[in-house]
């Protein structure tokens, strides 16, 4: 999956040559709504439909002995534990699921832009999003064992942080043979374990627990999208985010706690626009969940006219966060995080390593110079170097809200990018796809080239 931060911008490019251009079909520039109404009640069936292959797979994959005990199971890592050539068909299925997911965001928001919506469309979309977000509540199967390491860290509390691994007695959990019982320290701030324990720490089942955290990021979903509204971002951006399969089933069916950070950050933006120092405190608060998201709310500074008042600003809140994160979790945390740099920075390899440069990098020439780039913008789910996972794609979103001019395309190809970038798509599909889209990119760029005029000669060259 270390391949997939470098095709993220070479799909974006393809897409931008053979596919944005494209003229609206004209059944999509009418007045009637079905249109809008068959788009997105076949996004919400490719979701279900991405559901149940998920659940397929995780009901007949050959697996360590690691996974068996899960009260919702999960996929393997298939590239670790191969269920064989039995699982090569679900990943094809699911890659193709979700490029037709990213079709149809692009049917959608080139539809909601020709025209504004209608009411009959809104209530269309509304009904749409429900259905969707049940779906993903109620999911039986999941990509990521995550959520039941935030439930171990709710039973922990703040002994999560520790500079070692160690065992810990969970006998409520049916879990005793699942490998990282032996849990790892936390990586996740101290306002992410205090969260979670107050969220999670009382349940002893962990369906409930699960239920509970899925209904929880809903609700933090659902204020990203009136954060969105807030900001004046258009209905057709709106619909594609809310509809949007990637969103909701990293953040939902797998309830991911980055969508918590990201709302922070995105009202931190909202809160930058009428006070900085309100702004900044909110980034402050979403770095003691992940810290590296106090170089991402930087960006809030954008907006501030001085390149020394943007530098001072962002200089106390990364030194506020740090300091805050030290005061409330102890050297205990940072001695966790410098324990996932020794034991997994190490296998990064340099793609990822050159993708995190160019995200920093990116971050200080807003800082210093207000330009934005957007290349830039597929390179911070690179940011956490220890791994390259998909739900780290909501990294990108403050930065693409703030550019602005790329945010449809981010929000489109999300569905396909997060898929290229999961784990549990095998390697033959993803090369196999990899292959496919560097052929049709390379196709596309060379007819532009054939197509370009070359300038008529000079008289005296004639």
């Amino acid at each position: 999956m270390y391949f997939g931060i470098f095709f993220l911008a070479l799909i974006w490019e393809g897409l931008r040559r053979l596919v944005w251009r494209l003229r609206v079909p004209p059944s999509l520039q009418g007045g009637r709504s079905w249109p809008v109404a068959v788009t997105a009640c076949t996004l919400v069936a490719a979701f279900i439909a991405q559901l149940a292959v998920i659940t397929y797979m995780a009901a007949h994959q050959i697996a360590s002995p690691c996974w068996y005990n899960f009260p919702i199971p999960v996929v393997a890592d298939l590239a670790e534990n191969s269920g064989g050539p039995a699982q090569v068909f679900p990943c094809f299925l699911l890659v193709a699921l979700a490029a037709a997911q990213s079709g149809l965001l692009l049917l959608l928001v080139r539809a909601l832009r020709a025209r504004p919506p209608s009411t009959s469309e809104t209530r269309i979309i509304g009904a749409a999003v429900v259905v969707a977000v049940a779906a993903a509540v109620a999911a039986p199967a999941m990509t990521s064992s995550d959520p039941y390491l935030y439930l171990m860290y709710a039973k922990l509390g703040f002994a999560a942080f520790a500079p070692q691994p160690h065992a810990v007695n969970l006998p409520e959990l049916p879990l005793a043979q699942w490998c990282t019982r032996r849990v790892l320290p936390s990586a996740y701030g101290p306002g992410f374990v205090w969260y979670i324990g107050a969220l999670a720490g009382r349940l002893h089942s962990p369906v409930i627990a699960v239920l509970v955290m899925r209904f929880a990021n809903v609700l933090w979903f659902g204020l990203l999208l009136w954060l969105l509204r807030s900001l004046g971002l258009s209905p057709a951006l709106l619909a594609v985010t809310a509809l949007n399969p990637a969103l909701l089933f990293q953040y939902v069916a797998n309830p991911h706690n980055d969508i918590i950070v990201c709302t922070l950050v995105v009202g931190a933006v909202v809160l930058a626009q009428r006070s900085c120092v309100a702004g900044a405190l909110l980034v402050v608060v979403a770095a003691l969940f992940k810290l590296p998201f106090v170089l991402i709310g930087c960006l809030i500074f954008v907006r501030l006219p001085s390149r020394m008042q943007r530098l001072v600003a962002a200089s106390l809140t990364i030194a506020s966060a740090i300091g805050l994160s030290y005061l409330i979790a102890g050297a205990k945390y940072f001695a966790g995080l410098t324990f996932y740099s020794r034991l997994l920075a190490p296998d990064a390899d340099g793609i990822q390593w050159l993708a995190a440069v160019v995200a920093l990098g990116a971050i200080g020439v807003a800082l210093l110079r207000r330009q934005f780039g957007f290349a830039a913008i597929y390179a911070f789910p690179a940011l956490p170097i220890v791994e390259l996972a998909p739900w780290y794609a909501i990294w990108s979103l403050p930065y693409a809200l703030i550019e602005r001019t790329s945010l449809d395309r981010f929000l489109v190809l999300m569905p396909l990018m997060l898929m290229l970038m999961d784990a549990g798509i095998s390697r033959a599909a993803q090369l196999t796809l990899y292959g496919v889209f560097a052929v049709a990119i390379a196709a596309g760029m060379m007819r532009d080239i054939a197509r370009t005029r070359r300038p008529e000669p000079l008289p005296s060259e004639a």
